[in-house]
């Protein structure tokens, strides 16, 4: 018989083996990637933003991308796209603290409410880093735009000179000066070759395989060689007992 201490290794070396084949036999489940509005407010995700203006600028929005719904209008009734949009807006949680978002992103299954800049390029805040970014996708179809306005008075004398100079702006490239400024200075550039993939649309998708030997070779492999160690141990344990016990007799008879 095993004594209690011998048991419990014997116990301890068996959920070991046994743990690591688990690990290394999990199969990862991916899903389809979130492409449109509706794929997003059909998901169970939620999205979040230190900033509560990510919602209001929904009701103010100039266009929504609605190609999903004009190409499926005869199948979906007229409110399905106010319908997603309100799944939107209840999946959003603000949180103003940047490393608490940050820590909620890592697990992977949390949307971040990022800017698609004039020059094509993406404006991430501090809770995106190089540790976090590929945990990101970017869906094909954008939530919404919008331009930055700006409020006056009716009947503001300089409104005019104002209009002008935001159109000689635009039309010199100085805003494509600016946002390209801003990143260089506040964005590293690991983190935006990082998002060049997401950005140009490059990102290829897991493609989902049926479980194969060629898969379980390896861990079946390592099942053989340790089941084959515990035995050979096991039989070398049972002979240096009975040898043990021979010799024992052998002294006592002798």
């Amino acid at each position: 018989m095993l004594s209690p201490v011998e048991r419990n290794l014997h116990l301890l070396s068996l959920v070991q083996l046994l743990g690591g084949l688990a690990s290394v036999l999990t199969v990862p489940r991916y899903e389809k990637s979130l492409e449109t509005i509706h794929d997003f407010a059909q998901s169970p995700y939620r999205w979040g933003d230190p900033a509560i203006a990510w919602i209001l600028a929904i009701v103010d929005a100039e266009s929504v991308s609605i190609s999903y719904y004009l190409e499926n209008s005869k199948k979906h009734n007229s409110n399905l796209l106010q319908v997603d949009l309100k799944t939107v807006v209840k999946k959003f949680d603000n949180i103003p603290d940047v490393e608490q978002l940050y820590q909620r992103s890592l697990p992977g299954d949390f949307g971040i409410g990022i800017e698609f800049l004039t020059c094509q390029k993406i404006n991430v805040g501090p809770y995106i880093r190089e540790d976090n970014v590929h945990l990101f996708e970017l869906p094909k179809e954008m939530l919404y735009y919008s331009y930055t306005t700006v409020a006056s008075q009716r009947g503001w004398p300089i409104m005019d000179r104002l209009s002008h100079f935001i159109l000689v702006v635009n039309q010199h490239g100085l805003v494509l000066h600016w946002e390209k400024r801003n990143l260089r200075r506040f964005q590293t550039t690991r983190l935006e070759v990082a998002l060049d993939p997401a950005v140009s649309g490059c990102q290829k998708d897991v493609e989902v395989q049926a479980l194969t030997v060629e898969h379980i070779f390896g861990p079946m492999f390592i099942l053989f060689v340790g089941a084959a160690s515990a035995t050979g141990t096991f039989v070398l344990e049972i002979v240096w007992h009975s040898l043990w016990l021979s010799v024992g007799k052998w002294k006592q008879n002798g």
